[in-house]
């Protein structure tokens, strides 16, 4: 998979500048939608604009190499690669770089107040992406998303490893799953309320959701990672992509 990310071609763009347009006129609409969902008040105007794969590229890029998450990153690749998970030689950085630009449909940056939208998505896919990008927007603008994220951490002693660090990353985690969870709820239940539905009272659809993740958790991957060690070879199953996944979210929401 790997080796495929970096052989891929960028993806089609497949916003015009008038599908542009037409999704930006949108935004105070899902941005009601949101806040009325959630419960959460409106308190600013959010800055929103068009990028590329590339720009997600860099911005993933620019993240892992901040003091704040380079630390954590190491710790946390070091951790996977012992338990085996992630094969030795396995370049942890460059592939999330790479997986993100090709996966990520669109992010919210709570230290620029904007949200990013991917020109390879079609306009009709966008609602209930802005959706759940509208919704962190509300996160930060009620609690201080980048505040949030930290408040239960507590100070680590420098030299001094262990038990702090292994607290701060749970918090941190536990945080960053609640915001996506809420998030994923309102993306939901947008692409319900045409239904006059919701997540509440169509709790099948988390089910199905489950029943899908647990299905593919038992099969291989067709596209595996393969590391030759003399005659063997070890595959990363779906299984480890899938914690892979939940780790880059969690612990680099974007």
């Amino acid at each position: 998979m790997a080796r495929k990310m970096r052989k891929d071609k960028p993806a089609d763009v497949k916003m015009t500048d008038v599908d542009a347009k037409e999704l930006f006129t949108s935004v105070d609409k899902v941005f009601e939608f949101a806040s009325k969902d959630t419960g959460f008040a409106k308190h600013n105007a959010v800055k929103k604009r068009i990028v590329g794969q590339a720009d997600i590229e860099k911005f993933t890029k620019d993240r892992l190499a901040r003091a704040d998450f380079s630390q954590r990153f190491t710790r946390s690749e070091l951790t996977m690669k012992k338990f085996g998970l992630l094969p030795r030689d396995f370049n942890l950085r460059e592939f999330l770089v790479k997986s993100n630009g090709q996966s990520i449909a669109g992010l919210y940056d709570e230290e620029t107040k904007t949200i990013s939208l991917l020109n390879t998505v079609s306009l009709e896919k966008q609602g209930p992406i802005l959706a759940h990008e509208l919704t962190h927007a509300l996160q930060d603008q009620n609690y201080d998303l980048a505040q949030w994220g930290k408040a239960g951490t507590k100070p680590v002693v420098k030299g001094q490893h262990g038990d702090g660090d292994e607290v701060n990353d749970e918090s941190t985690t536990a945080r960053h799953a609640i915001v996506e969870g809420q998030a994923m709820v309102v993306y939901i239940d947008y692409l319900l309320a045409p239904y006059g539905r919701n997540l509440k009272d169509t709790p099948g659809v988390v089910a199905s959701m489950e029943d899908t993740a647990v299905a593919a958790s038992r099969r291989p991957s067709r596209e595996c990672l393969r590391s030759l060690r003399g005659t063997r070879t070890k595959c990363l199953t779906r299984r480890h992509t899938w914690i892979t996944r939940s780790w880059r979210r969690c612990k680099f929401r974007i």
